[in-house]
Formats: structure tokens, C-alpha cells, sequence
């Protein structure tokens, strides 16, 4: 099973295509390759009537196009960059040539371009009344919170709820405390990639299936 999403790159900022578009290309293919090999623990499964199920890897290939595009991506030449390549808008994304948090910021961001959410968040946090005397102690705890997200499956598939558990309070934000989960879609870095992360595909696959008038089950297994 072989998922092709296409980008189209225009260039901001002193950007230029003779000498910032091979970067630009390559972290888009070695983000949707590290995609693949998230995938490589998975299947999707399909099962028809009258037919043996058939279990199919997962694979992740880009390609480049100058026009009707999956994914629009600005490369933007700001120097010095003080932010990570982002998802502007589902089909969106600004890609920093000198940007920060590297591979995995794209990584984390073309998961954004799949339609999955960010399984982290900040919430105000209590503050310690009155704060504590010993230098660089917390001065917020965690509020009283379980954020979640739930990924929705193709059904008989069942739903999957995440819960964000308190992290560390924000150094952005003061006052305010990240809760996170260690995955992909968290903010720590972490390359975890969970089942959910493909319920997408299934609800894909099926839907297609079903417009080619042969209805299936499909699962990710």
C-alpha cells in the first residue's frame, strides 16, 4: 500500500530554487521515509467476501509538481530563523531553510499534512502561593486536567484516545504547563509512531473500495 502525496515548493525570503531547493526537497522525502519506516510494525488488512484477507505493508513516497499539489510549501530563506518548518493549514506548510528542531520538526509537521492532531498542549497552571524559596524550584504545578485526543477507525475498528499526561511547566509561556505524550505528535522529539497514527489509511482504502463498488473491512493490524 503506497500513499503519494504531492508537494509544490515556492520560495520567500531570499529563498531561491538554484540553491535552497534540494534541501527543501530532501526533507520532505526523508520525513515521508521515516513515515514508511513507522509504518514498517504495521499492516493494512482487507478483508472481502469470498476472498482470503490480504495484508499489506505501508509506504510513503513524495514527489515534487509544479501545480495541483497535495501540500503547498514555502520555502522561506529568513536568516537568522528562530522557528521550526510548520504546517500552516492542512495543505499548507513553510519550510525554515535555516529553521530549527531539524528532521524531526518535519517529521512532526508532515504528519500534520495527513490530518492527524498535535497530542500535546499548555494549560494554565496552579501557581505556588507563596512561591517556593529555593532558586530555580517550579513556581506552577499542573493543573487539574486529562486533555485527550481520540483517533478515529474505519470500523469494526475500534476509536483510539490518547491521554496527555503533565509534562514540565512551559519555558515559553509562564504560568502555563505542557501536557504531552511520547510520540511522533508530541512535542519531545520522540519518533514514536503508534497505530492510530494510520487509522487514516484504512478509512482511506475502505472509502475507495467501496467507489470501486467492492466493499471490504479494513483494518490496521
Amino acid at each position: 500500500m503506497t500513499v503519494t502525496k504531492t508537494f509544490s515548493l515556492t520560495y520567500t525570503n531570499d529563498a531561491r530554487a538554484s540553491s535552497d531547493r534540494s534541501g527543501a526537497v530532501s526533507a520532505i522525502s526523508s520525513a515521508m521515509s521515516a513515515w514508511t519506516s513507522g509504518a514498517s510494525s504495521y499492516k493494512v488488512k482487507t478483508e472481502q467476501p469470498g476472498c482470503d484477507a490480504q495484508e499489506l505493508r505501508i509506504q510513503f513516497r513524495s514527489t515534487i509538481v509544479t501545480s495541483g499539489a497535495d501540500v503547498a510549501v514555502s520555502v522561506d530563506g529568513t536568516n537568522p530563523a528562530n522557528r521550526p518548518s510548520v504546517v500552516t493549514g492542512g495543505t499548507q506548510m513553510r519550510y525554515m531553510v535555516h529553521g530549527t528542531s531539524g528532521a524531526w520538526a518535519m517529521i512532526h509537521e508532515m504528519g500534520h499534512t495527513f490530518g492527524l492532531p498535535d497530542e500535546y498542549t499548555q494549560l494554565t497552571g496552579v501557581p505556588i502561593t507563596p512561591p517556593p524559596p529555593t532558586p530555580g524550584a517550579p513556581v506552577v504545578i499542573p493543573p487539574s486536567a486529562t486533555p485527550s485526543a481520540t483517533y478515529v477507525a474505519a470500523p469494526p475498528q475500534a476509536n483510539s484516545t490518547v491521554t496527555l499526561t503533565a509534562s514540565r511547566p512551559s519555558t515559553r509561556h509562564p504560568g502555563k504547563y505542557i501536557f504531552d505524550v511520547e510520540s511522533v505528535m508530541g512535542r519531545s522529539g520522540n519518533t514514536t509512531f503508534e497505530l492510530h497514527h494510520y487509522f487514516w489509511i484504512a478509512i482511506e482504502v475502505k472509502r475507495l473500495m467501496e467507489e470501486e463498488g467492492t466493499p471490504a473491512v479494513v483494518t490496521i493490524i
